[in-house]
């Protein structure tokens, strides 16, 4: 049960529904929690994905390891500094960041440098579906081999998380739905093919495993970040509705732990990332703008960020960045120079589709929290 300073009672709710999807009424029990318990400090751990080189580099990107970066860094320093309003002493016992990256050596010209294979040379390599299953197992509680975070910057931190704890997990990567519309995105290790396939599928992380990995970790406050095309389809499968509808994927399971998720896409669009940025425009928009220049603080402007808050500001901001860049590429375009380069973070990355066939960026916001906004994420 949470122990956070100032709660004095938690609420148990219990609901069925039958076979043909209709929900009962909810029913509802409180519990108060006894006196003498000692108030406990949650902890705020920062998972960020980001993969730029994959097992075929040709299916490599630019900046999401600097998504992952950034993101990361940014957001430790800030929870790090915040203060808890009402006791005025820090909000959270430890920030702990676990980055995984896999990226590539550049040489002085930016360019990857590669092995007499012809593969990247990599820097740094943590970013597989095994690591970042181990990583959320961890905070489930479940026991897992040393040898599995070996080489994760600070695993040796992650311990169960409580009610207490803030979670915060960003994906950036690949994303792609399949015919059945469900939701996948790429680690580093999806195989040499060059194709999206069935067997590329099975290497990759769906909605439904992640669902699977995440749904013991108990603490009360989770978010979940995924700057990559078709990513809306990670909560909006074609079956999906808010409720107890037995379905397996990210939507149920945001549902019923009160989640909040930030896709940077709908389900027919792609994420992107530009020169100008260096990052994906969504991660850009919540680390540099919101964050950094704490333009977040709009709703109300109040010297104060919260999660939900955090979250909508990007949902307004991502398509005026893109606005940003398509007058700043056809400005290039008339004058005959080239700035203002994309990258389309498309599943597909040799098809290099054209910039006009790229249709303007809209985030979705899944928030099921039920205004409990008790995370503030800055104070100025």
């Amino acid at each position: 049960m949470p122990r956070r300073a100032g709660v004095k009672e938690v609420e148990f709710s219990a609901y069925a529904f039958n076979v043909d999807r209709v929900k009962s009424e909810t029913a509802r029990k409180k519990l108060e929690i006894p006196a003498g318990l000692t108030p406990r400090l949650g902890k705020a751990y920062i998972i960020t994905v980001g993969v730029n080189v994959f097992q075929n580099h040709h299916w490599s990107l630019s900046y999401a390891a600097n998504d992952a970066r950034e993101m990361g860094n940014t957001l430790k320093s800030r929870l790090e500094a915040t203060i808890d309003l009402a006791t005025q002493n820090k909000q959270y016992k430890e920030v702990v960041w676990i980055p995984l990256i896999s990226d590539t050596e550049k040489d002085t010209k930016g360019e990857v440098v590669r092995q007499a294979s012809g593969n990247a040379k990599l820097t740094v390599n943590n970013a597989t579906k095994d690591k970042i299953k181990a990583v959320l197992e961890v905070l489930a509680g479940k026991p897992i081999g040393a040898e599995r975070l070996q080489g994760v910057p600070d695993a040796m931190l992650l311990e169960r998380a409580n009610p207490e704890d803030l979670i915060i997990i960003a994906l950036s990567t690949h994303g792609e739905v399949d015919s059945q519309g469900r939701f996948y995105f790429l680690p580093h290790d999806i195989g040499t093919g060059d194709q999206l396939d069935d067997a590329m599928l099975k290497r990759a992380v769906s909605s439904e495993e992640l669902s699977a990995w995440i749904r013991q970790i108990d603490a009360q406050d989770m978010v979940m970040i995924v700057d990559a095309c078709h990513s809306a389809a990670s909560v909006k499968s074609k079956d999906f509705k808010p409720g107890p509808m037995g379905d397996r994927g990210l939507g149920q399971l945001a549902y019923d732990k009160r989640m909040r998720i930030l896709a940077a896409t709908q389900v027919d669009q792609y994420a992107l990332e530009t020169e100008q940025t260096k990052q994906g425009l969504l991660t850009y928009a919540l680390v540099e703008d919101g964050l950094k220049k704490g333009k977040a603080d709009f709703k109300p402007k109040d010297d104060k960020i919260t999660l939900s808050e955090w979250l909508s500001y990007a949902t307004e901001r991502v398509p005026s960045l893109y606005q940003e860049w398509r007058e700043c590429q056809d400005k290039a375009q008339n004058n005959g120079t080239g700035e203002c380069k994309l990258t389309a973070k498309t599943a597909t990355p040799l098809d290099n589709l054209p910039a006009e066939f790229i249709s303007l960026q809209q985030p979705a916001l899944f928030d099921f929290a039920k205004n409990k906004d008790v995370a503030i994420i800055n104070k100025r």
